[in-house]
């Protein structure tokens, strides 16, 4: 039986958010296999996996999710201020490694 890929997508989204590192883990391993299906709605999927990365202290894999989101939909206003989030979130980490190295020199 083909599995119905709205319910694993809402599935995958559910345990994305959650703080558990194992489930969200295995939310992001469900969103991440819509991602070459056929599921029909991969803005949705590429949203989930920036906003689960994001949570996950992964900036580089939100920011590429986020990205795709763009390209696939330049429109999306809730990824446009996710990516303005991020690039906040990537500077603030390298300021913090800058300030880290003056510190130590």
């Amino acid at each position: 039986r083909e599995p119905n890929l709205a319910v694993k997508f809402s599935l995958g989204w559910v345990l994305s958010k959650l703080e558990s590192p194992t489930q969200r883990d295995a939310g992001i391993r469900l969103l991440t296999s819509l991602e070459d299906s056929n599921y029909e709605h991969l803005d949705d999927v590429s949203y989930a996996l920036a906003m689960a990365h994001t949570c996950s202290g992964d900036l580089e894999a939100a920011q590429a999710h986020v990205c795709r989101l763009l390209r696939i939909c330049p429109g999306h206003s809730k990824g446009t201020d996710l990516h303005g989030r991020i690039r906040r979130k990537m500077e603030e980490k390298r300021e913090q490694r800058q300030n880290a190295g003056i510190a130590i020199a």
